[in-house]
């Protein structure tokens, strides 16, 4: 009787140690994959939000002369270089101001935020 008392402890103890080591083992394992998860969405959260352009468009671009360029022609250029470097086009106003002659980007300035942040408002 006491034999099968002590085997049945030990067998229980067996049994409680292989539910803990289980528990440990899901517990690491579901950490592993959070964490896995967490830095995947992070790097495509970083790539889609990178405001910074492959192509730098003051490099590729002259700033905007009215006597001798056409200012359609010139915003045309404008859009087809924004999309080759991969510009979100909430930014182009922004890029699009610094490349033209301070009087024209004065006069966007003026205007109210929620013309200004729009590329087709101006």
């Amino acid at each position: 009787m006491e034999i099968e008392d002590r085997r049945r402890r030990e067998q229980m103890e067996i049994e409680d140690t292989r539910r803990r080591e289980q528990m440990e083992f899901d517990q690491q394992k579901l950490r592993l994959e959070n964490e896995s998860c967490r830095s995947q969405s992070d790097r495509v959260v970083t790539a889609q939000c990178s405001a910074k352009p492959k192509i730098d468009l003051h490099n590729i671009l002259q700033k905007f002369d009215p006597r001798y360029n056409d200012i359609s022609l010139y915003l045309i250029l404008f859009e087809r270089q924004a999309k080759r470097a991969e510009i979100h086009k909430k930014h182009w106003v922004s890029y699009l101001i610094g490349l033209l002659p301070s009087e024209i980007s004065q006069i966007i300035t003026r205007e109210d935020d929620e013309v200004t942040e729009d590329y087709e408002k101006i």
